[in-house]
């Protein structure tokens, strides 16, 4: 009997890992399914979203930050250094409301920092463009509206 499309989701949507970070337990899924969402019971998630694997990562948005949780997964880094910390360029990183098990996406640090930084620094807009030159309408199935947000960032920073 061959393998259902439902039954690749399912084996796709999984719990990833249980680490300890800074001495709290941080449970990690990968590619969420609304039951997973439910199970962090979270109202603030924190998300990769890998764009080369179209994985994406939640847990605890008050457990790790982004780059911690990053480390454990040992994503492979591609970025760019700005001002001593290290932003891959083809993983975005995201804040989610969690909400009766799906997640809305509101914010994404490294690229409201980009237009928040001096719009003259080389890297800042390196970090910009790379980011935004990936299509994220995949994430959109775990995280509602991802693609909407990037492509409001990048009206904003062109008005600017």
């Amino acid at each position: 009997m061959p393998i259902t499309s439902k039954q690749i989701l399912h084996i796709l949507e999984e719990y990833k890992d249980l680490f300890r970070i800074r001495g709290m337990r941080v449970t990690v899924f990968v590619n969420p399914s609304r039951s997973d969402v439910v199970d962090l019971g979270k109202k603030v998630v924190r998300f990769l979203a890998v764009a080369n694997t179209k994985e994406v990562y939640i847990w605890d948005g008050l457990a790790a930050v982004h780059s911690e949780v990053f480390n454990e997964l040992g994503i492979p880094y591609h970025g760019i250094e700005i001002m001593g910390y290290k932003f891959p360029t083809d993983v975005l990183y995201g804040i989610a409301d969690a909400e009766r098990g799906s997640l809305k996406m509101v914010n994404s640090h490294p690229l409201e920092f980009t237009l928040r930084s001096d719009r003259g620094d080389a890297d800042n807009i390196k970090l910009f463009t790379e980011l935004t030159s990936h299509d994220w309408r995949w994430v959109d199935r775990y995280v509602q509206g991802t693609q909407d947000y990037v492509d409001d960032i990048i009206k904003i920073f062109k008005k600017a």
